[in-house]
């Protein structure tokens, strides 16, 4: 015991030593500089935890605490943990490319398997996905995109999209506020309209202040009218032809200052 009443503790240092999977992503990540990244954050990454990683020199894009760089926060949007939003890992997110993230490194626990509820045919995810088209400010007059990438192996014959419109009550009836188009690998595209008060809605419209002022009215609502005041709808869309591969391509097309979410 030391003259604090501190009782150190010390292990062999061997027992400190990176393990054959640290040293492998060691060895595939040096010749690039590039860097192994914890999704779920670093301070439970069993591999290659933040403080050994300094101390066994494997450059890392995550951290703990004081030793997370600034600028790796800002550019992944990281928690103090080094965890980074699922978002981040997806194609059309090139945050980790200029991090030079090589591996990112998955717990269990980091992707969990979601809770769903059937409605109307479709199973859905209980969390809401929460995608703008775009960014999601609003009071900026300027068209909007977004694209999600469809899978390789899985023929998609249709697509059931849930949305909402924030900033919107100002948008006239039947006015064109987005643009889905489903382009397959071969190239065959088929494009569905959402419009003001027919395929979704200013969310806000529960709201019978907003309701009376509002220049669209409100379409069947997919929510549960109890579950709370912000308004969803859902549009299903059957395509002509299956595709396998390609991409979905969301848009506004003509600039509006109000914006549209994918949930």
């Amino acid at each position: 015991m030391s003259s604090t009443g501190l009782i150190p503790i010390t292990i062999p240092a061997g027992a400190i030593a990176p393990d054959v999977h640290a040293e492998q992503i060691d060895k595939d990540i040096e010749p690039l500089h590039q860097r192994a990244l914890a999704i779920g954050g670093t301070h439970r990454d069993d591999v290659i935890p933040a403080a050994f990683a300094r101390l066994w020199r494997i450059p890392i894009a995550g951290g703990y605490g004081p030793m997370l760089l600034q600028r790796y926060s800002d550019l992944a949007v990281m928690g103090t943990n080094g965890s980074v939003r699922a978002a981040l890992v997806g194609p059309d997110d090139v945050a980790l490319d200029m991090l030079a993230v090589r591996y990112i490194l998955v717990q269990p626990a980091d992707v969990p398997e979601p809770a769903t509820f059937e409605r109307d045919g479709v199973d859905w995810a209980a969390n809401e996905f929460g995608m703008p088209v775009g960014r999601p400010d609003c009071g900026y007059d300027y068209p909007r995109f977004t694209s999600i990438t469809l899978p390789p192996d899985v023929d998609v014959a249709a697509v059931a999209v849930v949305t909402h419109l924030r900033c919107s009550e100002d948008v006239p009836q039947d006015t064109e506020v987005m643009r889905l188009r489903v382009t397959g690998a071969q190239g065959l595209s088929q494009e569905q309209l959402f419009r003001a008060g027919q395929e979704t809605a200013e969310a806000g419209l529960s709201d019978p202040a907003m309701l009376a002022r509002a220049r669209h009215r409100v379409p069947p609502r997919f929510d549960d009218p109890e579950a709370g005041k912000a308004l969803r709808f859902a549009t299903r869309i059957s395509l002509s032809h299956p595709v396998r591969g390609g991409r979905i391509d969301l848009e506004h097309r003509e600039p509006m200052a109000g914006s549209l979410s994918i949930d």
